[in-house]
């Protein structure tokens, strides 16, 4: 029983997906021309489930090129709706198309004369007449049993709401470059860094500390080379070019002088690895790592 209603929900939801997916038409490429050749952000406004799913399209549209935030429709009309101006345009989600609470915005929206593009399943709705633009998402009953739970609706106007997003990103002209400025957190924030980006997250340097006197800043990592020894000759190691350079330890004095002034200084972090092999000067990688 258990997974056969599962089986019904995901299988009338990817159905509904694929419906929305045929009817696409004009209206869709206009919905696009029409955030790309405004100045402005997208005002996402819903109420209830629709609300969930407009957060979560100004947040992809956001952080894929377009400047996007959610307002809840109620809080608009008591104050919120000083952020919108007439440059933006306004993405309004209900399925049904008789959300009272996206009836009382109108008149705010209208005056200021921001174009409204709807996505909903009712087309005829009141709310539509308002619309320049109606993206029909075709949902005539929702995956739950009972016919209530908004489900298959939501569904469907979350993809809505991600096929819109990123037609305007690649319309922009938007790539990995341009979405990682933007995603800098996260193993989606690692993935997408390059390496000047990584070296630059542990090296780089502050502007306040650049601007000290004058004095050239440290850098937050140090590899310090305790031993120039080492018992391998790997091909891709640039300790082989070293023919003629005496394989010698670090003086222990030395390690100290130079790693109290980088403490001095601001570095935060010493590694005491680098092209020698620092075991093979045990006595030495012990008294420096307890110095360290």
């Amino acid at each position: 029983m258990t997974l056969d209603l599962a089986y019904s929900v995901l299988r009338q939801e990817a159905q509904a997906i694929m419906d929305s997916a045929w009817h696409l038409n004009g209206d869709f490429t206009s919905a696009v021309d029409l955030i790309c050749n405004r100045t402005g952000r997208v005002i996402v406004m819903g109420v209830g489930k629709s609300g969930h799913i407009g957060r979560k399209i100004a947040a992809t549209m956001a952080s894929t090129g377009q400047p996007a935030f959610f307002i809840h429709p109620t809080e608009a009309v008591h104050g919120d709706a000083g952020i919108i101006t007439s440059d933006d345009t306004c993405l309004m989600i209900t399925h049904s198309g008789m959300s009272k609470e996206l009836y009382e915005v109108l008149p705010l929206i209208r005056k200021l004369r921001v174009p409204i593009i709807l996505i909903s399943s009712n087309d005829r709705s009141g709310i539509a007449g308002f619309a320049s633009i109606v993206l029909n998402t075709h949902v005539s009953r929702e995956a739950c049993p009972y016919n209530l739970a908004p489900t298959t609706s939501s569904t469907v106007s979350l993809a809505m709401g991600d096929a819109l997003a990123l037609c305007v990103s690649a319309r922009r002209g938007i790539g990995p470059a341009d979405f990682a400025r933007n995603h800098t957190g996260g193993n989606l924030g690692r993935r997408l860094m390059t390496i000047t980006d990584k070296v630059d997250a542990v090296t780089k340097i502050g502007e306040d500390r650049i601007a000290m006197g004058g004095i050239q800043p440290a850098p937050k990592s140090v590899k310090i080379e305790l031993t120039a020894r080492c018992n391998l000759r790997c091909k891709y190691c640039a300790v082989r070019t070293r023919r003629g350079r005496p394989a010698l330890d670090m003086d222990f004095e030395f390690f100290r002088r130079i790693t109290t002034d980088m403490r001095m200084n601001g570095v935060e972090e010493i590694g005491l690895f680098y092209l020698g092999e620092s075991f093979m000067a045990p006595d030495l990688l012990v008294k420096a790592c307890r110095w360290v």
